[in-house]
């Protein structure tokens, strides 16, 4: 299984790779362990900064799907640079789905253009 993190380096952000890398690797480890869903298998994780950004997200998806390291996304996290890996990559070969706690805006919840993205987290408006 190849997982591919696309989530922005600055610690000052809620969802940044310095919070969640440990997370993400000890669920991997669960998985995969005995008493996992898919006991046996390996893991691979490669973990890329977004940087929060339009241009440097998408970039990292793609790369990560050209060198064939990913077959999910767990990222991007900051709607700018959510917004166009998620209309990307329906169209990759079989389709490459993207989980992410961050990505808040409403217009995420649009299943034609964001076919494959996964919200682990409310919208914005249901804050208050």
């Amino acid at each position: 299984v190849k997982i591919g993190v696309i989530l922005p380096g600055r610690a000052s952000i809620l969802f940044s790779l310095n919070k969640s890398r440990s997370s993400i690797e000890l669920a991997a480890e669960k998985i995969i362990g005995p008493d996992g869903s898919l006991p046996g298998y390996k893991v691979q994780i490669v973990f890329r900064d977004s940087r929060c950004s339009e241009t440097f997200g998408p970039l990292n998806g793609i790369d990560l799907y050209v060198r064939k390291l990913a077959y999910v996304f767990i990222g991007p996290s900051c709607d700018f640079a959510t917004a166009p890996l998620a209309r990307f990559t329906y169209y990759w070969g079989k389709g490459i789905p993207i989980m992410t706690a961050g990505s808040l805006v409403g217009a995420f919840a649009d299943k034609q253009e964001y076919r494959l993205l996964t919200r682990i987290q409310v919208e914005h408006k249901l804050f208050n």
